[in-house]
């Protein structure tokens, strides 16, 4: 069995962009990726960055949309992006985001029964279970499938103000949390539903899948999430 790194870089690049110039940001990509392939323990890896025509946007012309950026810095951003594609062997993620390249990657190296580790600092990615390594705290953590499916459905209710995905509209993460909790992991969805249904009205479901889509991380390419 062989341990297979999957490496969301998009952090990576950013904390590396972040007040420096472009050789210098260069040089911060690659001590991330040694440190990660160190600190991960893999036989492996595999890179996944951002690619062209995310499906979020298309859904939600509103997703991330407080992100602005000058010229100068998406440049630089593109130039570590070719970099790592040039020097670490990355993919673009086209058509959806590097977590979803990282998760699709995931199930193709459990069928061939190794073991991923998936290495990032995005908390999105606790939604799914197994093994992490955190890039920022450089440790490997476990997430149960309760864990991670739990974590899922408090971000249903209260969405992802980073990407400014609303969920339902005056319940943060208190009020989430508190909906949740005790409350078994097999009833846990019918909580959301019920959730939705009381705030959001007739149009509870179109809502919700809404919210799912935009936080669901694709297993394939062809995965959705549906009530």
């Amino acid at each position: 069995m062989q341990i297979v790194a999957l490496i969301d870089a998009d952090g990576i690049i950013h904390r590396a962009a972040w007040k420096r110039s472009i050789p210098e940001a260069k040089e911060k990509c690659d001590e991330e990726m040694k440190e990660i392939i160190v600190g991960s323990y893999c036989d492996k890896y595999l890179t996944a960055v951002k690619g062209d025509n995310n499906f979020r946007a298309e859904l939600y012309p509103e997703y991330k949309g407080h992100r602005t950026r000058s010229q100068e810095e998406a440049d630089i951003l593109e130039a570590l992006i070719v970099h790592l594609i040039n020097n670490w062997g990355a993919k673009r993620a086209h058509g959806f985001e590097a977590d979803d390249l990282v998760v699709h990657w995931r199930e193709k190296v459990l069928a061939k029964g190794n073991l991923p580790v998936i290495c990032s600092n995005d908390k999105d990615l606790l939604t799914v279970p197994g093994t992490h390594y955190r890039t920022k705290e450089r440790c490997i953590v476990y997430r149960t499938h309760e864990e991670a499916e739990e974590f899922f459905n408090l971000q249903l209710i209260m969405g992802d103000p980073t990407d400014k995905i609303p969920g339902i509209p005056g319940l943060g993460p208190v009020k989430a949390k508190a909906l949740l909790e005790n409350v078994p992991i097999r009833d846990q969805r019918q909580v959301v539903i019920d959730t939705y249904k009381l705030h959001m009205g007739d149009n509870w479901k179109d809502y919700l899948e809404l919210q799912g889509n935009l936080l669901y991380i694709r297993r394939s390419p062809d995965d959705a999430f549906l009530v």
